[in-house]
């Protein structure tokens, strides 16, 4: 799915997510070598289930890695900070496997997760747009599920946003994790977009990003059947900023890019 969170400050609260985080993922997941293996059942055979073709979106394949049994409690982890509300919505565009089986069970445990599913992939950007009928707080965020937005940071795109008043801030990762090739054509789809006016000059764009309410509401107003969600709000709001993070590695996976 294409992971959306939203959260808003009441009381300019500061908390420790990432120190929770970290906790929590020390408690929940024995990082040892000996201690994935035993996690993922890597000393029984099951590779030639996978050897051919991959394992994305075929069912019933029994293998360790595809279970989501640490949903619940990372969710827990990273979803609190003082002083401040959440709400995430989760969009899912590929309804073929059991990923939205799992949204709506946390969807069911905490009225503040709504999950969206859609038919089939439209895109990242398509799956984005579908998320905004339903936000109603001051900050938007918009990440990916993919591991490589660090989760436990987001709030430096929030703190962004609320306290030194930018309409819209993107995370900026020095070091990205992406092979060369897609590190070349974004750089080249930067220039042309900069060059074109529809990327403010200096900034660097990210699928990893915060805005703030007037953003929200005007982009709830784009209509296009082939949306450009940066393109759009260059055009609507002045004040971006990037925000340094660290992009890591993928969880599981390859890119389709």
């Amino acid at each position: 799915p294409y992971g959306l969170s939203r959260c808003y400050d009441d009381q300019r609260g500061r908390g420790r997510a990432e120190d929770r985080l970290e906790a929590a993922v020390a408690k929940l997941f024995d990082l040892t070598p000996n201690g994935i293996i035993e996690m993922l059942d890597l000393r029984h055979p099951q590779y030639r289930k996978v050897a051919a073709y991959g394992h994305f979106g075929r069912e019933n394949l029994g293998v360790a890695w595809e279970k989501t049994d640490k949903v619940d409690e990372l969710r827990a982890a990273i979803t609190a900070r003082e002083g401040y509300d959440y709400e995430i919505i989760l969009v899912n565009d590929y309804p073929d496997d059991d990923t939205f089986n799992v949204i709506a069970g946390l969807c069911r445990d905490d009225p503040k997760i709504i999950g969206v599913n859609l038919s089939r992939n439209f895109g990242q950007t398509t799956a984005k747009m579908a998320a905004l009928p339903f936000v109603t707080g001051d900050v938007l965020v918009y990440m990916d599920d993919d591991g490589q937005h660090p989760a436990d940071q987001i709030y430096k795109l929030v703190d962004k946003v609320l306290d030194e008043k930018y309409d819209l801030v993107y995370a900026h990762f020095p070091h990205k994790r992406h092979s060369l090739f897609k590190r070349l054509t974004s750089r080249l789809n930067a220039f042309v977009l900069e060059l074109n006016g529809t990327k403010p000059k200096g900034i660097a764009l990210s699928s990893y990003l915060a805005m703030n309410r007037v953003a929200v509401e005007a982009l709830k107003k784009y209509k296009s059947p082939f949306p450009s969600i940066g393109g759009y709000l260059s055009h609507v709001v002045r004040r971006c900023a990037n925000v340094d993070m660290e992009h890591r590695d993928r969880l599981y996976g390859t890119s389709n890019y």
